[in-house]
């Protein structure tokens, strides 16, 4: 990985690792990158998408959960700034 890039380890944010994600595979579908480079970017690549799927997961739970009346969601009245 180029020390110029953020890597997905260091991203909170489902955005920021999709975000990683999608320029990931432009540049393995760009097809002019080295062997070790397309290596660690698909390893990169990997983490991102995992991290991606337990996030969405965890949103799919949570909604899941207010469907069902198991929780209520936050309203405006709830946040406290």
């Amino acid at each position: 990985m180029d020390d110029t890039q953020a890597s997905c380890e260091n991203f909170e944010a489902f955005e920021q690792n999709f975000s990683r994600l999608k320029d990931i595979v432009g540049e393995l579908e760009s097809g002019s990158i080295s062997l070790d480079r397309g290596m660690s970017l698909f390893q990169e690549g990997m983490l991102c998408s995992k991290r991606c799927k337990s996030m969405l997961e965890s949103a799919r739970h949570q909604l899941t959960k207010w469907q069902e009346g198991e929780e209520t969601p936050l309203s405006s009245d709830d946040v406290p700034f």
